[in-house]
C-alpha cells in the first residue's frame, strides 16, 4: 500500500493530510506519537479493489484515523465528482457505518461544508 501524506504543523496544531492513501500502518509509526488534531483522508476511489493500493476504503480510512488518535477526521474525495465504480453516494455512507457511536470525531459531513478547529 501507498502513503502520500503531509503532516502540517502550526502553532501546536498537527493536520494530516491524507492525500492518495491505500491501508498502511505507517503513518502511526512515523507520526511516533504526534499528536493529530485533524485528519484528513480519502475515502473513495476504491474501486475495482485494485484501486485500494492507492485509495483506502472507507473503513480503512476509519481505521488509520483511529490508530492515530485523531482527534477529528474530514472525510475527503467523496460526492463532489465520480472518481471510479462505487456509487456516488457509497463511500459516505460506509463511513459514517465505520464511525457508528464517534460521528462527533467527524468534522465535516457534507459537501462544501465548513468547520472551525476550536482549541
Amino acid at each position: 500500500m501507498e502513503a502520500n501524506t503531509l503532516l502540517l504543523s502550526k502553532n501546536g496544531v498537527n493536520i494530516l493530510f491524507g492525500g492518495d492513501t491505500g491501508y498502511t500502518d505507517l503513518i502511526k509509526q512515523q507520526l511516533n506519537g504526534t499528536p493529530i488534531d485533524v485528519a484528513i483522508m480519502g475515502i473513495a476511489a476504491y474501486s475495482p479493489k485494485s484501486f485500494e493500493a492507492r485509495h483506502a476504503t472507507p473503513e480503512q480510512a476509519w481505521k488509520m484515523a483511529e490508530e492515530m488518535s485523531a482527534k477529528w477526521i474530514i472525510p475527503m474525495y467523496w460526492g463532489f465528482f465520480k472518481l471510479s465504480n462505487e456509487p456516488m453516494e457509497e463511500p459516505i455512507t460506509r463511513f459514517r457505518q465505520a464511525a457508528a457511536g464517534q460521528m462527533e470525531k467527524v468534522a465535516i459531513q457534507e459537501v462544501g461544508a465548513s468547520w472551525v478547529l476550536q482549541r
